[in-house]
């Protein structure tokens, strides 16, 4: 069944999951539960863009290497205005 969900299961096989499905209550119960679970991931599973670019240079920054304590200070405050930006 996730196959048919995710769009993976060959043509003929959907036709006999579809067919089944039409005659089976039970596995008609089971499906229509994991297309809702299925939906309800793909929206939670998304993360934002422009949170994920914060995060790279973030890290980015963080692996920088720091000459003396200014340095690593102020790169801590330019990380952090960044993200507030």
């Amino acid at each position: 069944m996730i196959d048919e969900l995710t769009g993976h299961l060959p043509g003929d096989d959907s036709k006999d999951l579809h067919l089944h499905l039409e005659s089976c209550q039970s596995c008609q119960n089971e499906y229509t539960l994991m297309q809702a679970t299925w939906s309800n991931l793909a929206k939670l599973a998304q993360p934002d863009a422009e949170i994920t670019g914060l995060l790279r240079l973030s890290n980015s920054l963080s692996s920088m290497p720091i000459r003396n304590d200014k340095g690593r200070l102020w790169r801590q405050i330019a990380v952090g205005a960044f993200i507030l930006l």
